[in-house]
């Protein structure tokens, strides 16, 4: 392996999770985090079903679906309050902007980060791939 891969290998040895944030153990397991919806799901429907004449193949259905929309909602949340993972070193990786064509079936690849300003073109049907000439830059 090269200097640039060992030390893209060295800087992931600390992370566990992706976005580079180290991984946090949960101190509830899953299936506890779970059996306490249940019960929660349950409780919630029970005092509704016994306080209000709504009948109980309503009240079930929607407690779940609802739990289900706070999951996914607080999820969705989770995700874009997560903020994306620093940039590589300045030498690592270098800003090209290359594009390629396979001679054999036309797939075309546009390169837009290598190690170095000449890189060597991918390979594409078993073949390497041509270097297509940009028409405006």
């Amino acid at each position: 392996m090269d200097q640039a891969t060992d030390e893209i290998h060295d800087e992931d040895a600390g992370h566990d999770g992706p976005g580079d944030r180290p991984s946090k153990a949960s101190p509830v397991p899953f299936w506890a985090r779970l059996v306490l919806w249940l019960v929660g799901i349950a409780a919630v429907s029970a005092a509704l079903i016994l306080t209000t004449s709504v009948p109980a193949g309503t009240v079930i259905p929607a407690m779940i679906l609802g739990a289900l929309i706070l999951r996914v909602g607080y999820f969705v949340l989770q995700q874009l309050a997560t903020p994306p993972p620093p940039p590589p070193d300045p030498g690592t990786l270098r800003k090209v902007r290359l594009t390629y064509r396979c001679s054999v079936c036309g797939t075309e690849v546009r390169m837009t980060a290598a190690t170095n300003e000449d890189p060597e073109p991918p390979r594409h049907c078993m073949e390497d791939m041509d270097l297509v000439a940009p028409l405006y830059e």
